[in-house]
């Protein structure tokens, strides 16, 4: 999203269509990478069986999907919950 800002600076001055659209899709972006991270959060909170890394690689492939970005999480957690140990 940072990328497409920074882009919206002069595609305001050169195309105000592309810029409305490409603003519009940043809107789509931003708000299912918000309802991304809640569906995350409640999931966590609600089952504590289900692994929070697993919620963040999804949320990362989500959001690869959608901006086209290579996004990849490297960590040095075990594989299970991660608990307090974030």
């Amino acid at each position: 999203m940072i990328v497409q800002l920074q882009a919206l600076r002069f595609m305001v001055r050169q195309d105000t269509g592309r810029a409305e659209q490409t603003i519009d899709e940043m809107l789509v972006v931003a708000r299912q990478g918000l309802q991304d991270i809640r569906n995350s959060v409640h999931a966590l909170a609600d089952d504590a069986s289900f692994s929070g890394k697993t919620a963040l690689n999804a949320l990362l492939s989500r959001l690869e999907a959608s901006s086209g970005i290579r996004c990849v999480m490297q960590d040095e957690l075990p594989d299970g919950d991660l608990g307090d140990k974030v």
